[in-house]
């Protein structure tokens, strides 16, 4: 039986699933194995090499159900992706259930890194409306992912680190992703900025996230990276 797959913007499967039957059978054994073996076996849909799937990073592999849920995500240069750039695939011994993704065939940056972290966090700023010079932002630590920088006017301090963001017309830009949290204002915000333009390519309202049910999604703003479409067509050779 054939399976469906709807598209996400990347051109790669949003969704793959077989209602009523498996969308593929006869896999490792192993959960993990088994999903970077079937994602090869279907470069046809995702475009990327084995060499690319195999370089695909474990996030984490969960229990549900009589499986396993495995999530996959790829880095670019280096970089992890700050987000999209992820697969989820549900694995029961060896067959594969369902599969969800915002995986991009692109591998590869395009852009340089030329903001530095305190300039990443002055676009943040200003972008919520926040004055903050240059001499304001001050590195206080660097560890092994995160830089850790001290804000005037901020009690908390802000945490940068580099990303990498896909985008459906742009390639995979390089990003600082940013978390500035005020909580005498009771605000806090993640940004992704450009780390070659400066432009705020995502903004989350952390709080509106903390605080919505599961149902309600975080507000977000997208430039560069556009918003998603998906489309459903039938894909009967997915069995």
């Amino acid at each position: 039986m054939g399976a469906t797959v709807r598209w996400n913007r990347f051109g790669t499967p949003h969704v793959v699933a077989n209602p009523g039957g498996f969308v593929a059978e006869g896999l490792s054994a192993d959960p993990v194995q088994a999903a970077r073996e079937w994602i090869v076996s279907r470069s046809d849909l995702f475009g990327l090499s084995a060499e690319a799937v195999a370089a695909l990073e474990v996030v984490r592999v969960a229990p549900i159900g009589a499986g396993r849920a495995v999530m996959l995500r790829q880095r670019f240069g280096g970089l992890p992706s700050g987000i999209d750039g992820t697969v989820d695939v549900a694995v029961i011994e060896g067959n594969v259930a369902y599969v969800s993704s915002s995986l991009t065939r692109d591998t590869t940056l395009a852009g340089e890194v030329r903001l530095t972290a305190e300039e990443a966090v002055g676009a943040a700023a200003a972008d919520i409306g926040q004055s903050v010079g240059a001499s304001a932002v001050v590195a206080s630590a660097d560890g092994a992912e995160w830089t850790v920088l001290d804000v005037e006017g901020l009690d908390q301090p802000v945490h940068a680190r580099l990303v990498a963001v896909p985008t459906p017309l742009d390639g995979v830009r390089p990003a600082w992703e940013t978390v500035v949290l005020d909580p005498a204002a009771s605000e806090g915000f993640s940004h992704l900025v450009d780390a070659e333009t400066g432009e705020v390519l995502v903004r989350t309202d952390l709080v509106d996230h903390a605080q919505a049910d599961q149902s309600r999604p975080a507000t977000r703003t997208r430039s560069r990276r556009r918003s998603a479409t998906t489309s459903t067509r039938p894909s009967p050779t997915c069995s």
